[in-house]
């Protein structure tokens, strides 16, 4: 068997339990937390009252009254504050259980990763559908237990892991955006073109007005885009990328650097209308062209 994988080393995990756990997580993020059960996973966003998205989840059952928060990154303390924001008297517990697991991901389906996972005798906690650097992909959360032997029997049967430089060419060659590179409260959550984090049925949570109304209105002020420079050379985080007549469309929000291409690679929010995909953009002095994006989470 051979796939592309990454040890996602940056992940972060969060235990939430309690006999609210289910009701607040449900009212606190964008997606149907009251239906999950045992097993099943959801994509869902902490929002501010603006639609601002404060941190992307995977929102994975363990049981009724349990469930696991992984997230790719960010400062673990604020991430648990975003989670916490609204407790009053409500019967939950939030741990930082990050030390003791390991997120994978794997350019499988869930099902073949699932299969995987047991043929070889390991036990991962949840299986997360996430399209990252290919069509399918699974992320797998596994407890620490033994870290070598998980790493030796992701390697015999994939190779070696994707370097850093790879992983970040494929997921913005695939649209990947990510939480806190790209997707972060710079911008909403549509505007991220991240409509599968959203139940627009489940009824109230916090952002839920302005999510609604961007929906409703059926245009959007931005969007994240990927856009490709001549050289490789970086241009900066908050970067202005304009039209050939000077126009301001947008801003940089991440960029990586292909020496052996002679390019940089950008996602950038910009202005809706203002652009076609094609279209030739300068930025930092460069010209550069916009690639349409399809995005996935």
């Amino acid at each position: 068997m051979s796939s592309q994988w990454i040890l996602l080393s940056g992940a972060l995990s969060f235990r939430v339990s309690g006999k609210d756990a289910r009701r607040y997580l449900h009212n606190r993020l964008s997606q149907d937390i009251r239906s999950l059960l045992p097993g099943q996973s959801v994509l869902a966003a902490a929002l501010s009252a603006q639609g601002r998205v404060e941190g992307l989840f995977s929102v994975c059952c363990e049981g009724e009254d349990s469930f696991l928060i992984v997230c790719d990154g960010g400062s673990a303390e604020e991430l648990l504050a975003v989670l916490r924001r609204f407790v009053v008297a409500d019967r939950v517990r939030f741990d930082d259980i990050s030390s003791g697991f390991r997120l994978v991901h794997l350019a499988l389906s869930v099902e073949s990763a699932t299969e995987w996972v047991r043929s070889v005798g390991l036990v991962a906690n949840c299986f997360i559908e996430r399209a990252r650097v290919a069509a399918e992909g699974a992320d797998v959360l596994f407890a620490v237990g033994d870290h070598d032997g998980l790493m030796r029997a992701l390697q015999l049967a994939f190779g070696e892991q994707l370097s850093s430089q790879t992983y970040a060419r494929l997921r913005w060659e695939y649209g990947c955006a990510v939480y806190p590179q790209e997707i972060n409260e710079q911008g909403m959550l549509l505007e991220f073109g991240l409509p599968q984090a959203v139940s627009f049925t489940k009824g109230c949570y916090v952002g839920q007005e302005v999510v609604e109304r961007s929906d409703a209105i059926g245009k959007l002020p931005r969007r994240l885009e990927r856009i490709v420079l001549n050289e490789a050379a970086p241009v900066g985080l908050g970067a202005s990328i304009s039209n050939q007549e000077g126009e301001i469309l947008g801003k940089v929000v991440s960029e990586f650097s292909d020496s052996s291409e002679q390019k940089t690679y950008l996602f950038a929010l910009l202005r809706t209308g203002k652009y076609n995909g094609g279209d030739q953009v300068v930025c930092a002095e460069r010209v550069g062209a916009i690639v349409m994006l399809g995005l996935e989470a």
